[in-house]
């Protein structure tokens, strides 16, 4: 009795010592994981750089500006003036200017401003469109980097798991040849482990380039390391008609329709006014001459009907595209609020139940010593179980993100910050 109490008692404390050198180990190996990050970086932080830096921004609001120039003002020609000298056969000689115009009829005139003010509204909508996407854009990557950070570190941690567990093989596999054979398998399922981490790190550092490619900074300024952001919530209504990206399209719309309106007034004249003054010869006294021209495009039919005809065309095309637009915004509504609804339920699935009974497994199994290989098998399932888990749930907020920067795409700014 005395002796079986003792082999109990040495179970614990051998059970407690290998705890021990598990946290001890662990710890050294997360510190050697995070060598490859210097500083460490938040979400608004780089969020505030890509606002500063992004040269996608300064592109879109170079663009912008110079169509806010050309919404400014009538498009009409500039006036025309010349000077002239007349030599009569008498020797005597007489000096005179002219002053031109041309003046495109009225109609042609407002709907011509028009066109080019829809074309400044729709691009200054799509700049707002553009800066907001490179917003969720940034988070993604912000985020990816994230999940590689945490999937290296879950890797890790399965290996201290499997290499706490080929330990406890060893001594079974002595007695046991099934053993054996499970011993070999998790000594290659270490190896691959050892490919796995090492194929990890690498995406960390391809995901920090593209974090500094992307607010334009050379790969040297990428040594950075990210903290885990908080949960993005879902919106609770949408209002797509008050979106950016709808605004763009309504304006470039209207933008079409204002051209095909200035296209159908290619039939009404132009006017063209002139004004001509000369001084006086020996032969003849000074004289004024004013002159109003009207230009008569219907004589030439075919060429109004051809611009009024195509810019028509276009119009309608414009038309079909917006409504093509709508529909599947309202699709992408439907689908995203949809799939997050069920990716919510996962994650809270995991978080909630599947995680913490894994949690409660692994200090139950802890507590037994594998004897053969039916309980080798059930304590590496048992204490891998947990890291694969939380590589789900990582797996699952990645898509969940995915869906809500998705999402954003169709709804205002308001409705996304409530």
């Amino acid at each position: 009795m005395f002796m079986k109490f003792r082999l109990i008692l040495s179970q614990i404390q051998f059970c407690i010592v290998l705890e021990n050198m598990k946290k001890l180990l662990l710890l050294l190996i997360l510190g050697s994981s995070q060598s490859v990050y210097s500083r460490r970086l938040s979400l608004q932080d780089y969020l505030g750089q890509v606002k500063a830096q992004s040269l996608d921004l300064k592109i879109e609001q170079t663009k912008s500006e110079a169509l806010s120039a050309k919404a400014l003002g009538l498009a009409i020609p500039p006036p025309m003036i010349g000077f002239s000298r007349m030599n009569a056969e008498d020797g005597s000689s007489a000096q005179g200017f002219e002053v031109s115009q041309m003046l495109p009829f009225q109609a042609i005139l407002g709907d011509n401003l028009s066109a080019r003010k829809y074309e400044f509204a729709a691009q200054e909508a799509s700049r707002l469109d553009l800066r907001k996407q490179t917003f969720l854009q940034a988070k993604l990557l912000y985020i990816f980097l994230w999940q590689s950070q945490e999937k290296v570190t879950l890797l890790e941690e399965k290996k201290v798991i499997l290499q706490e567990h080929i330990k406890i093989s060893r001594s079974t596999a002595r007695s046991d040849s099934l053993a054996t054979v499970h011993l070999l398998k998790a000594e290659s399922d270490l190896d691959n482990l050892e490919t796995d981490i090492e194929s990890a790190k690498q995406i960390i550092r391809e995901r920090q380039f593209e974090m500094a490619s992307f607010i334009n900074l050379e790969p040297s300024s990428s040594n950075v390391s990210v903290v885990e952001p908080e949960i993005s919530l879902i919106p609770n209504r949408v209002s797509i008609e008050e979106s950016h990206l709808f605004k763009s399209k309504k304006l470039t719309l209207e933008s079409f329709k204002a051209k095909e309106a200035e296209a159908k007034s290619a039939w009404f004249p132009d006017f063209n006014l002139k004004y001509k003054q000369m001084g006086a010869t020996n032969t003849s006294m000074k004289s004024y001459e004013v002159m109003i021209g009207v230009t008569l495009p219907f004589l030439f039919f075919w060429d109004p009907y051809l611009i009024a005809k195509t810019a028509s065309n276009e119009t309608l095309v414009a038309s079909y595209e917006f409504e093509k637009n709508i529909r599947n915004f309202n699709s992408a509504k439907i689908i995203h609020f949809s799939r997050l609804e069920s990716l919510k339920k996962q994650i809270d699935i995991l978080n909630n139940k599947l995680i913490p009974r894994a949690t409660k497994r692994i200090r139950l199994v802890r507590n037994l010593i594998p004897r053969d290989l039916e309980t080798l098998q059930d304590h590496r399932e048992t204490m891998e179980a947990l890291p694969d888990l939380k590589m789900k749930a990582i797996d699952f907020r990645i898509e969940y993100e995915k869906s809500i920067a998705e999402l954003e795409k169709y709804i205002s700014d308001e409705d996304s910050e409530k």
